[in-house]
């Protein structure tokens, strides 16, 4: 069209000149245009609610309007030009080019950052907004998440699932145990997956719905007690021998340790805190019960997340003005508006106490310096052998507002062993009110008062002081009785107040009006916040916990406090005054159906998502590549189809053929994992089933680890659909897309592949297609036998053993298609021996589905039916059969019930049928 354009106009110019037009003579040619390098203008759309410290690209822009090279720079971030490397140096840019611009996100919430690309003069801002963050709102993003402590910076311990509500906690049990040493910490939760360490040193990742392990690691062998703190890819944790540690958040593997403390009988009880670039937390010491030289004196401790190297230190008994001792057991509450750190301190063990003992402190978190202290009990000296009083402030503090006197004042709150509650302004540390609850005289006590951090939430704070201890020695003492309390956040007034026949060391949580505690006996508690009536009591441990003798603890007890996420409750039992004990963590669900679990967009470090081939993807110590083909039509969140070839073609030609490829044009965003063992454009490395770089998953399933008697991979889904869920979360990085419709579908080792993902993962996935997948069945009948009617079968491609209750699955829709008759596999083409039959695979399959009462199940055959050796083992080669596939399952999100799905009509050659197959 161009040539015949050009064409024209030389025999215009001609025809003008025979005519004695063109100005100046037949025989001057045109003008040559004037070089133009001032595009057409150009935007960015801005990026809000993102991850915190997080690198976030824009869509692309493509440059118009120019005839030359034009100059492109830009300021505060760095640019890519059609996909390729991305730079913040000055270069040119050519008409028709694509231009993305990238940023890293804020380390602190509610923060813009901006970068400015300029191309000929004009330019175009690309601004990208980290989440809100106010007390009562997680850190990252998600409001199922629970990644620390407290819940969030101000300690609130407020989740904001509302699926369990009073009608549903009679009906609370034990849906999973994750078996081992005793766990006191508050359980961190992430994308669904719990962080906990134990007694014995272990800490560990697990599935938040099944509690099956993602990883473990042993870091030391003594108590890891305080909770993690999980951001970006990073977990952190303390513990006995004042040991911090920072590990790679998929692997468990150690980056870095530090020791903040190096007198005798040092030990860290705080919960690590991160904010920006700074982990804050305090050293304690058992030197309150063995005295030892050289003397501990506590403080408060700032390190540098990516190294570990100390920041600053303050001193919270320094020798001039103290003469011993102050350990920080407290954890930290954060207001980065004000670059505040607050904390509570502990008794001196020798005098004189000093005056941030027993305190309240705020500390400028990026100097060090103290702001403000606040102390409650003065004069306060005390260790096992004697002393006054030991009313520590152990419980971290609470960030709250209230209105007061028609002004809505900014307040910290904090409990101690004495038996109350002080409240200061955040700024300023002046004391607004304080209400003791403790009924002795003096109140309080060594193990009574407020001990378990309180929560905050519709304006009350909630708590339990214990009032009375019960133990004839050292190992077995334990609080007898304790009064739950609601106070007034505004004036401290008593709302309402539980007595207890037992006392409690828990955090406290609230979700959806009810609070939430476990008493040292191991019995979560359950009360109607607005009224204090207890609903429910049931231990979380295997029985009612009580001493034994023979361990020196409580292997039922509980002094872990209980999180509230996604539907579900989780909490530790187990705990000692000794060394060790046995345990683990508990999962409870009730009758309420968990939603679709919501996750945080994430890429490994310095890797950026974009549109085609992606490579260079670390997962699990490989180096893996996929595909990403945005969705072309429709706006906001997008659904994705997670696409799966087999052994048979490459993962393009695998979508061409099946007109996956086409599904953006139908609102879809497709991802295409690369098979890891696909070289050099074939599949011919797998082939042989030497690969084993992977515990024998290498995408092909009959080379499977669990097929090796690897009985350790079992319960484990396997790097493949670890790799597919993290593709999925970082293509989100740059890609709207809608968390409650992520599918997954594929052919033969694919469609196997596919069985694995909605049968480990139905949490992530909404649900899928397995076209032609294996089951492999373990009961030892020969693949030659079909008829297998509705029977339940333990296969390979599932976790084992076969969880077969009927609430296995999380909610999903999952298509099975069958290829008729002659979907087989031989060996040597059409004339060996049969090696796969996916007549009795399909059927297996759906049947399990089937008997899921959270999944839609549909079974589909196609008649497609190619030459041998093909016959009917292929995805359908129909563009009608692959959009019904994909809207079909797209117009069931996650979470829709399952009597509200409808079976739509058909396309020519697809039959169908609710529930498990009837045609085999």
């Amino acid at each position: 069209m161009r040539l015949k354009v050009v064409a024209a106009a030389m025999l215009a110019a001609a025809m003008l000149a025979g005519c004695g037009g063109g100005g100046g003579g037949g025989d001057s040619p045109p003008p040559p245009p004037a070089t133009d390098t001032t595009p057409n203008a150009f935007s960015f759309v801005a990026r809000t609610n993102v991850a915190v410290d997080t690198p976030i690209a824009s869509s692309a822009v493509t440059i118009s309007g120019i005839n030359a090279a034009a100059q492109i720079s830009v300021t505060g971030g760095e640019y890519s030009i059609n996909n390729g490397a991305y730079t913040s140096a000055a270069g040119t840019v050519t008409n028709g080019q694509q231009v993305a611009v990238r940023v890293t996100s804020s380390a602190t919430a509610s923060t813009a950052v901006t970068a400015t690309l300029t191309v000929g003069g004009v330019s175009a801002v690309f601004s990208v907004t980290t989440a809100a963050m106010t007390s009562g709102d997680p850190l990252p993003i998600g409001s199922q998440n629970w990644p620390m402590f407290g819940h969030d910076y101000g300690n609130t311990r407020a989740s904001k699932d509302e699926t369990i509500g009073p009608q549903h906690v009679a009906n609370l049990r034990v849906a999973h145990r994750v078996t081992g040493a005793g766990v006191s910490s508050t359980p961190a939760i992430v994308d669904g997956v719990v962080y906990f360490s134990d007694y014995a040193g272990w800490l560990k990742a697990v599935n938040a719905e099944t509690g099956a392990e993602i990883w473990s690691k042993r870091l030391q062998n003594t108590m890891l007690t305080p909770s993690p703190f999980v951001s970006g890819d990073s977990v952190y944790i303390a513990g006995d021998n004042s040991n911090v540690y920072s590990v790679n958040r998929s692997t468990g593997e150690v980056r870095w340790t530090v020791k903040i403390e190096t007198t005798p009988y040092n030990r860290i009880w705080s919960s690590p805190m991160v904010v920006g670039d700074t982990l804050l937390i305090g050293a304690a010491s058992y030197q309150v019960f063995f005295a030892a030289t050289p003397l501990f004196r506590g403080s408060v401790v700032a390190l540098d997340i990516k190294t570990g190297a100390e920041k600053w230190r303050f001193s919270v008994c320094p020798p001039a003005s103290c003469g011993g001792g102050v350990s920080v057991w407290s954890s930290v509450a954060v207001d980065p508006d004000l670059k505040l750190a607050f904390i509570g301190t502990g008794q001196a063990y020798f005098t004189p106490a000093g005056p941030y003992s027993d305190a309240l402190l705020a500390i400028n978190y990026e100097t060090g310096a103290l702001v403000w202290h606040h102390q409650i009990t003065a004069d306060d000296v005390y260790t096992i052998n004697g002393g006054s009083l030991d009313r520590d402030v152990g419980a971290a503090p609470n960030l709250f507002e209230a209105s007061i006197n028609g002004s809505v004042r900014k307040l910290v709150g904090v409990g101690d062993k004495g038996g109350h509650y002080t409240v200061v302004d955040r700024e300023t540390g002046q004391r607004v009110w304080q209400r003791t609850v403790d009924p002795r005289t003096p109140s309080g006590s060594p193990i009574g008062g407020v001990m378990g951090t309180p929560t905050v939430a519709d304006g009350r704070i909630y708590f339990t002081n214990n009032t009375s201890t019960v133990g004839t020695g050292r190992f077995d003492a334990r609080p007898g009785t304790s009064t739950a309390f609601a106070l007034d956040a505004a004036t401290g007034d008593i709302v309402w107040n539980l007595n207890l026949p037992a006392g409690s060391f828990s955090g406290n949580t609230v979700a959806n009006g009810l609070l939430y505690f476990i008493t040292w006996d191991g019995q979560l508690r359950v009360i109607d916040a607005t009224n204090g009536t207890l609903l429910h009591s049931m231990p979380v441990g295997a029985q009612v916990g009580s001493y034994d003798a023979a361990a020196e603890g409580f292997p039922d007890g509980s002094t872990s406090g209980p999180v509230v996420s996604n539907g579900r409750i989780y909490a530790g039992y187990g705990w000692t005054w000794g060394a060790n004990v046995a345990g683990g963590l508990a999962i409870l669900e009730s009758d309420s159906v968990p939603p679709p679990l919501r996750w945080a967009a994430t890429c490994p470090a310095g890797f950026t998502p974009q549109e085609g081939l992606n490579s260079g993807f670390m997962s699990d110590g490989y180096s893996r590549s996929f595909r990403i083909l945005p969705a072309t039509t429709g706006t906001g969140p997008r659904p994705v189809f997670v696409s799966l070839t087999g052994t048979a073609e490459m993962e393009a030609d695998f979508m061409r053929a099946t007109f996956i490829d086409q599904l953006p044009a139908q609102g879809f965003t497709v991802i295409s994992p690369v098979r890891i063992c696909a070289a050099n454009g074939t599949n011919s490395v797998c082939a042989s089933g030497t690969v084993t770089t992977q515990d024998g998953r290498t995408w092909e399933p009959w080379f499977d680890g669990v097929g090796q008697s690897n009985v350790a991979q079992y319960q484990d889904a396997g790097t493949d659909v670890r790799f597919f869920e993290r593709a999925v979360k970082c293509a989100a990085t740059r890609y709207e897309i809608d968390q409650t419709r992520i599918f997954i579908g594929g052919i033969s080792a694919g469609g196997t592949a596919t069985n694995r993902a909605l049968t480990f993962s139905s949490g992530f996935f909404a649900g899928g297609a397995p076209a032609s997948g294996e089951w492999y069945r373990t009961d030892g009948v020969p693949i030659s036998v079909e008829n297998v009617g509705d029977a339940i079968i333990e296969g390979r491609a599932a976790p084992r053993p076969l969880d077969r209750s009927a609430e296995a699955l999380q909610p999903s829709i999952n298509i099975v298609l069958w290829g008729g008759a002659t979907d087989k596999w031989y060996a040597n083409g059409a004339t060996g021996p049969l090696i796969a039959n996916y007549n009795p695979s399909t059927k297996l399959s759906a049947n399990y589905f089937a008997s899921q009462s959270n999944v839609v199940t549909v079974s589909c055959t196609h008649d497609l039916n190619y030459a041998p050796p093909i016959g009917g083992h292929l995805w359908p080669r129909s563009q009608a059969m692959t959009n019904w596939v994909a809207t079909t399952l797209a117009a069931h999100p996650k979470g829709t019930p399952r009597e509200a799905f409808v079976l739509p009509p058909t396309p020519a050659g697809l039959t169908c049928v609710l529930g498990s197959y009837q045609d085999h």
